[in-house]
């Protein structure tokens, strides 16, 4: 094609309606088969972790910027701050989405809990 953008690729035929129930499970097949592995490739732009918070911890260190949310999955409240000035508290099941730009500290008073991440 001369004159646009890029190139298509081919698109598959849509098959007869008595073979379009097998055409669209063989579809759901391959994305069942590919889909943990677009996973794992797109795991740079999509950080899902989890840590575990007893006493003082010092989060996203090297992590200056973007997007968080944070989930307290634990059973203990713990308190969220940035480099001292202002913070939160996070009650267990509770989830806070904030925009990160300095150091983060998760503090525990008595107790652990954990936190997961979806960093973005």
């Amino acid at each position: 094609m001369d004159g646009t953008i890029g190139q298509l690729e081919e698109l598959p035929e849509v098959p007869i309606k008595k073979s379009l129930k097998a055409f669209y499970f063989d579809f759901l097949r391959d994305l069942k088969d590919y889909l943990p592995e677009f996973v794992k490739e797109s795991v740079v732009e999509l950080c899902i972790s989890e840590l575990p918070i007893k006493g003082e911890v010092k989060l996203f260190d090297g992590f200056t910027q973007g997007k968080v949310i944070i989930k307290n999955q634990g059973n203990v409240s713990c308190y969220i701050t940035t480099a001292g000035r202002g913070g939160f508290r996070l009650d267990p099941n509770e989830k806070e989405e904030f925009f990160v730009n300095t150091p983060v500290i998760a503090t525990t008073l008595s107790g652990s809990t954990i936190l997961g991440f979806i960093k973005s």
